[in-house]
């Protein structure tokens, strides 16, 4: 038999593919081998040290927080009765697209009727391509009711399966809109939009908690036990100053003279003179809570605004004491120094001032129980310029009282090199300066407590939602402005005898002590002069416990502020007497 003999060249070929194959076995090896190192690595690494990045994205896939909303901080009065308030109220709103098309007008007029929207605007709200859309937020509870009713019947039930009610937390003001210009309002998002409520937003807003749940394989939300988030703290309560039975008394007054008056507006402001808490403080016309969403955008900025801190106004005759008071206090006239009056009018300069009756003389007490405008211009000529400019700064005039109420004004009070050579004479009369009730308010009060200017006070303290005081709000003495003395035995006597046998008579109250001033200013506008008439006043004289600023702005028929507002301060008084049980002190009323 022959042999097989093996070529050379093939076997060496042979060779080399299987030096390649186990080449290539080993290299798939490799790498398998480094791959899984690598899997096997990285595996370790997410397991023992994950990175943030990844394990925020995990807890975004199977965990969630939902914001828990703090409970808004309680307004109360300075007796404790509750001013403001959150409360839960349902809101209704509806899913558009599951609402079939035939069904719309159906669903749009039962809606209608129930939550008080026109049918219009419903059917527009339905024809959204918005998944959510609310029908009305903040229904009341018989509203409420109504749409529960309708979406569990038996014959509008399918109809109203897109619907749904959502609880939300609603700012309730339970004493129909007292107080409202100071309470202001919230928004829908229970941030504070006016007053009060913006100006302590952040101590009645407290901190928004979370509530954290775990999603289901099918993107659902389960709350599980022993899950917690971070729980939310309520707000801080606030405790004002205001005393809602005053300040329901001044409000009644002043819609008095809305009606009897039918002026442009009319304010009030009730201080104690002793703290400088501000008691009461209201404008017409008024301010509803409950009425807000009737309101245009303009009818909410006019009643919302507080004309007693926002709004200034010329000050007419209700200057005069502060003149004379400045004299009195320089020493450089007596109580019962004399004028010449010039007999209705007197010429300085090309200038001739008038009064409305021809006085002769009269001494300072006459000055201010006739309202002489000669007068008053004559005692102001004796201070001159820089010595009135001085006593208007100290009383806080041109400058914010310290209440930082927003939209507070500062008023107006020229520097002296802006002053003319009439400019002593007509800021003698209340005019070519201007303030805010507010800054006339508290600058009287200096006369009815002995000379010192107070910061006015609007809020007393603040409380956490188990009634512990956390801060009191202090009172604040500025500076004195007058010597006491003179007050008490001088210029007092004559305020009193303004009310008694004066232009303030229709304020009167028997057997008490009312010492006051009238104001007629006169506002120039195109074609025509209007006035704002006004009664400035504190009682009882001989202790005083309230001072109270009365305005009656553009009165239609008489202006005169000796008969549009003087009755009404004297109606407060007469209530605010019986209320605090301030005893009458016949004595001294009939000095």
């Amino acid at each position: 038999m022959r042999k097989a003999v093996r070529n050379p060249s093939i076997c060496s070929q042979n060779d080399a593919a299987m030096a390649r194959a186990r080449l290539l076995g080993k290299l798939v090896v490799g790498a398998l081998y480094f791959g899984l190192a690598i899997v096997l690595g990285r595996c370790f690494l997410l397991q023992c040290l994950p990175e943030r990045r990844l394990e925020a994205l995990a807890k975004s896939q199977h965990w969630r927080q939902v914001p828990v909303e703090a409970h808004r901080g309680r307004i109360f009065d300075c007796n404790g009765r509750l001013l403001a308030n959150t409360v839960e109220a349902q809101s209704v709103y509806v899913d558009p697209t599951k609402v079939k098309s035939e069904h719309r007008a159906l669903l749009a007029s039962h809606l209608s009727r129930v939550v008080g929207i026109s049918r219009t605007e419903v059917l527009r709200k339905l024809n959204s391509e918005s998944r959510f859309v609310f029908i009305r937020r903040f229904l009341s509870q018989a509203e409420a009711h109504k749409v529960w009713r309708l979406m569990k019947h038996e014959s509008t039930r399918n109809l109203f399966k897109p619907v749904h009610l959502m609880a939300e937390s609603r700012r309730s003001y339970p004493n129909d809109g007292l107080a409202g210009q100071v309470l202001g309002v919230v928004g829908t998002e229970q941030n504070g939009l006016e007053g009060i409520e913006v100006q302590w937003n952040s101590i009645l807003s407290g901190e928004g908690g979370n509530q954290i749940l775990i999603r289901d394989e099918r993107g659902r939300s389960i709350l599980l036990p022993g899950l917690r988030g971070k729980p939310p703290r309520p707000g801080d309560d606030l405790y004002l100053t205001i005393d809602s039975v005053i300040q329901e008394i001044v409000e009644k007054e002043l819609a008095k003279a809305m009606d009897e008056s039918k002026p442009r507006c009319a304010w009030a402001v009730v201080i104690d003179p002793r703290t400088g808490d501000i008691l009461a403080m209201a404008s017409e016309p008024n301010f509803n809570f409950g009425h807000r969403n009737r309101y245009s955008r303009a009818e909410f900025s006019r009643r919302s605004r507080n004309r007693v801190v926002a709004d200034i106004y010329e000050l007419g005759s209700t200057f005069k004491p502060f003149v004379a008071a400045a004299a009195l206090n320089e020493r450089l006239v007596k109580i019962n120094t004399v004028f010449h009056c010039g007999h209705g009018s007197w010429r300085f300069g090309k200038r001739i001032l008038h009064d409305h009756h021809p006085y002769g003389e009269l001494d300072v007490a006459g000055i201010l129980i006739k309202s002489s405008n000669v007068g008053s211009a004559r005692i102001a000529t004796l201070l001159g310029p820089w010595r009135l400019y001085a006593y208007l700064r100290e009383l806080g005039f041109g400058q914010r009282t310290g209440i930082r109420f927003p939209g507070e004004a500062k008023g107006i009070l020229r520097p002296v090199r802006d002053w003319t050579s009439y400019s002593v004479q007509s800021i003698a009369l209340g005019q070519e300066i201007s303030a805010t009730p507010l800054q006339m308010a508290m600058a009287f009060s200096t006369i009815a407590n002995g000379g010192v200017l107070l910061r006015p006070r609007l809020v007393k303290k603040v409380a956490d939602a188990q009634g512990r005081t956390l801060h009191t709000i202090p009172i604040v003495p500025v500076r004195r402005v007058y010597r006491s003395d003179m007050l008490r035995e001088e210029l007092n006597a004559a305020l009193c005898r303004v009310v008694r046998e004066g232009t303030g008579r229709k304020a009167r109250v028997e057997g008490y002590p009312i010492a006051g001033k009238t104001g007629t200013a006169q506002k120039l506008r195109i074609g025509r002069s209007t006035y704002m008439g006004s009664f400035i006043s504190y009682a009882p004289a001989d202790d005083p416990r309230l001072v109270i600023y009365f305005g009656v702005d553009e009165p239609t028929g008489s202006y005169y502020g000796g008969k549009v507002a003087a009755p009404h301060v004297g109606e407060i008084y007469r209530q605010v007497f019986e209320y605090l049980n301030i005893q009458p002190n016949m004595e001294v009323a009939s000095r």
